[in-house]
């Protein structure tokens, strides 16, 4: 506490918070989400003698940091140990954390950023549960934790493989029938669509990306015949890992193939 009365966290200026600030301290993971043209948000879990906080960075397309704020606050012992942040083409994030403020530390909670940079609306309860601790997730630590945006205007939220909710602006609601049958995939939406890549077909030995009306049904899939994995690009790029020798990689993209 300074001598005005307030807390460290709100004597700094929001630039200078960071662990080299005395007083304050940040867990080391940030979660970070863009969308072309739209800029970016970065969250991180700072905190100080008695208070944590969720916060958002927003940065603008060219990468210049234009707005910092607090999505939620609370006692230090209830920090969001697990946290996630998804952004839509338009520029309006949601952050996604574990609910040790909000009430129920095995669920999940959402709230929604403008295109500013600011909190908007009330906090919302996803329905879904945190999952495993990311030490216990059955896959990578930085895939327990994904939000994708849907045409429908709403953020898909993926934990620990499985599509468990959509996040709207007015509330949340459980994954469609499409969406949910897409577990342990990626789902990119597109211009005209959604691709969604896997690591092999059913012999193991081809990647495909299979490409998805707005709706979700299946269009058509891609074998990449000779890759090792693929992935794609929210403009469409198609890019491919090959491998000619055993200790040879090399990745070879296509700009905008998919659109």
């Amino acid at each position: 506490m300074d001598l005005d009365g307030r807390s460290d966290h709100e004597a700094l200026p929001r630039t200078a918070r960071g662990p080299a600030v005395a007083g304050f301290h940040s867990d080391e993971e940030i979660a970070v989400a863009s969308s072309p043209g739209a800029g970016a948000v970065a969250l991180d879990a700072p905190w100080n003698v008695d208070r944590s906080f969720l916060t958002a960075h927003r940065f603008d397309d060219g990468g210049r940091l234009i707005a910092d704020a607090d999505v939620i606050e609370g006692p230090r012992a209830e920090r969001p140990r697990q946290f996630g942040v998804g952004m839509r083409p338009d520029g309006w994030a949601a952050a996604v954390f574990s609910g040790e403020p909000q009430g129920d530390p095995r669920g999940l909670y959402a709230r929604w950023i403008d295109p500013s940079g600011a909190p908007s609306g009330p906090v919302l309860a996803t329905g879904a549960a945190a999952g495993n601790p990311p030490w216990q997730s059955p896959i990578s630590r930085a895939e327990a934790m994904w939000l994708r945006p849907l045409h429908d205007g709403s953020l898909a939220l993926r934990v620990d493989g499985k599509w468990v909710a959509r996040i709207e602006r007015g509330g949340t609601r459980p994954p469609s029938a499409w969406l949910a049958a897409l577990d342990g995939r990626d789902v990119i939406a597109l211009p005209h669509g959604y691709a969604t890549p896997l690591t092999s077909d059913a012999s193991g030995c081809v990647p495909l990306v299979e490409l998805r009306a707005p709706a979700g049904n299946l269009c058509r899939r891609l074998a990449l015949h000779g890759a090792q994995r693929a992935d794609v690009g929210a403009d469409g790029t198609l890019i491919v890992l090959s491998r000619d020798r055993l200790w040879n990689c090399g990745f070879r993209f296509w700009h905008g193939l998919l659109r």
